[in-house]
């Protein structure tokens, strides 16, 4: 079983140990999306490949925050 942590300010905290965060749900972590680059001109049959761009990933985190109190539960979710 993979464990998870999040970096906060230097600060670690592990996702894995329902203390007080655990991770239910992650997606969008596999490999970034590619863009490819490429121009026409005008008498051109087709394109040329000039290169490409990785885009920006996005990650969809499902965390499950528990605390003593609803205070105690809400300062947690200000760390985050």
């Amino acid at each position: 079983m993979a464990t998870w942590q999040a970096i906060v300010n230097g600060t670690t905290y592990s996702l894995s140990d329902s203390n007080p965060f655990k991770l239910l749900s992650i997606s969008g972590i596999g490999n970034a999306p590619v863009r490819r680059l490429e121009e026409r001109g005008p008498f051109q049959d087709g394109a040329t490949d000039i290169g490409y761009r990785l885009d920006a990933r996005l990650m969809n985190l499902l965390i499950q925050i528990t605390g003593a109190s609803l205070s105690a539960t809400d300062t947690h979710r200000d760390t985050l």
